[in-house]
């Protein structure tokens, strides 16, 4: 698997396309082999009433983020209507499925960790499988198992959920973190939650003003721009990214963004594994936030700050 060393940048006007098994087109932002096999990504555009047939997965967490229109999502026993806001992350091992309830298409960010479910929507495209049983055995060998595929796995031992349920947090939920600088963050998912797998947050960013060089050194980090204009450095490389840009950074590289937009920014925010989002809790728990708090809580974490690499664009 080649190197993860540099940010993988998906910008609309320059992105691959996928499509899922029920037909619906698909927007791939980032793939296992390009992240270490740490995380996959994409945006899927679902017509009103439609979604997948129930199906789980073996092998990874899957977090969806919902854009546009109203999604009603089922997993194991619960089941809830998710507007655009909507962040759920759902366990691998338990039965699932979604379809858009709206009046017009919607747009989910979908996320697995580890990485490589992707690679079925992108093989759908590759290969034109001809019919269902073709799908079946690509979605077979990807650990995703529906009652067609669930026949192909006969013998096999069930595997116990990492976590038992959905974690949910709607837009409507309060703002419970905040950055250093005092910007309101809402922490979606936690490490606790997630038996470890990743944390996800949304924060809003005032225009000129995001964080200076650092580095991470557990987690890979995606962000996803959901409003206002970001800039992006990693490592040599600088990005311009707006609403509909996601980013994967990888860890070890020293990186920063910036709102270049007028007006306060949007931006959504996951690593994997999770851990780092409690930085934004802590913050908020202190109230009034030193620079000795910061570099003790952001050590802790395993974040540090960084001088801006030799060749990084100004």
């Amino acid at each position: 698997m080649p190197a993860f060393d540099r940010a993988v940048v998906s910008i609309p006007g320059s992105q691959r396309y996928g499509q899922t098994p029920f037909g619906a087109p698909m927007v791939i932002h980032a793939a296992a082999a390009e992240t270490g096999g740490s995380l996959g990504a994409w945006d899927t555009i679902t017509p009103p009433g439609r979604g997948p047939a129930g199906h789980m997965h073996t092998r990874e967490v899957e977090l969806f983020l919902v854009l546009e229109s109203t999604y009603h999502i089922v997993c194991g026993a619960d089941e809830f209507d998710a507007p655009a806001g909507t962040v759920v992350v759902l366990p691998p091992h338990i039965p699932h499925k979604w379809w858009n309830i709206g009046e017009h298409t919607g747009r989910m960010l979908g996320i697995v960790t580890p990485g490589g479910c992707e690679q079925l929507f992108l093989e759908l495209i590759t290969q034109q499988p001809g019919d269902r049983s073709d799908i079946r055995r690509i979605e077979h060998r990807l650990g995703v198992f529906d009652d067609d595929t669930r026949a192909l796995a006969q013998g096999s031992t069930p595997a116990m959920a990492p976590f038992p349920r959905a974690v949910v947090s709607f837009p409507t939920d309060a703002p419970n973190g905040r950055t250093a600088r005092g910007d309101d963050v809402l922490v979606q998912a936690r490490a606790g939650g997630t038996a470890g797998q990743l944390g996800s947050w949304v924060s809003t960013i005032a225009p000129g003003t995001g964080p200076s060089w650092h580095t991470h050194t557990r987690e890979t980090e995606l962000f996803s721009v959901i409003s206002s204009t970001f800039r992006f450095w990693c490592g040599a490389e600088s990005f311009i990214a707006g609403p509909g840009s996601v980013i994967a950074l990888p860890p070890l590289v020293p990186h920063q963004w910036l709102n270049v937009g007028n007006e306060p920014g949007r931006l959504f925010g996951m690593v994997t594994p999770g851990g780092f989002e409690q930085m934004f809790i802590d913050f908020h728990a202190l109230g009034e936030v030193s620079e000795a708090d910061v570099l003790a809580i952001e050590s802790g974490l395993g974040v540090a700050d960084s001088p801006a690499p030799t060749g990084a664009p100004p």
